[in-house]
């Protein structure tokens, strides 16, 4: 099961991160309040290094010289990722679905969050893709569902719609809208793109998931789909 899957970051420099760590008394790429109570905001250089070998290692140019368990795949991720390029993980999803390393494919299955025309044409006309219909007033409210958000319930203590933490570290630099990011009663959240910060002010990067409970609802459904076939 893939959760906003690391394939492939936005920034294709990551190879470079192991060097620029050795430099001494440079250590971060991005600094944040570090104020979540369960991981870090702050991304240092040994971070990125890491996260690029991990991801190295599941290039389309290292799955090519892989067997391939025959193993059902259970992806989701949002088209606005601004940590993860979607395009990778499709690529990937892609190599993994070929029938002529994986026979029995037919379970794969995808929930997306995004936009039918970002998927590209050379995704696999018989994967299943399973997209939800925005039924709430929590879904009708955000723009783009974030990368760090998936995995979270809309009534999450923590991180939820009326949680106490709020992810507002575009705002570092300026200590007005952070402020108000952090405690104005009402703060429009999604992914942080580029479009979104410049069109909402405060604006606050996505920490729950709308649609958590469809969501679950289809990994039992995966779940049970493996279980028959498997008797």
């Amino acid at each position: 099961m893939l959760f906003s899957p690391a394939s492939e970051p936005h920034n294709k420099n990551g190879w470079l991160a192991k060097w620029v760590d050795a430099i001494p008394f440079v250590n971060w790429i991005d600094k944040d309040a570090d104020l979540d109570f369960a991981k870090y905001e702050s991304f240092p250089f040994s971070a990125a290094s890491a996260s690029h070998e991990a991801m190295s290692r599941i290039s389309l140019d290292e799955l090519r010289h892989r067997h391939l368990p025959n193993v059902a795949i259970f992806s989701t991720f949002s088209d606005v990722d601004t940590t993860i390029d979607n395009q990778a993980t499709f690529k990937i999803l892609t190599k993994l679905h070929d029938p002529k390393t994986r026979k029995n494919n037919q379970l794969d299955r995808l929930v997306y969050y995004g936009d039918d025309n970002n998927i590209p044409a050379s995704f696999p006309a018989d994967y299943q893709i399973i997209r939800d219909d925005c039924d709430t007033d929590d879904c009708k409210k955000i723009k783009g569902m974030s990368h760090i958000g998936i995995v979270n319930k809309p009534s999450n203590p923590y991180y939820g719609r009326t949680a106490l933490y709020r992810n507002c570290g575009s705002y570092l630099d300026d200590d007005t809208l952070y402020t108000a990011c952090k405690y104005q009663k009402d703060v429009v959240m999604g992914e942080r793109t580029a479009e979104n910060l410049q069109a909402h002010k405060p604006f606050a990067r996505l920490t729950f998931n709308p649609y958590f409970d469809k969501l679950a609802m289809h990994i039992n459904d995966f779940i049970k789909d493996i279980e028959s076939a498997a008797q």
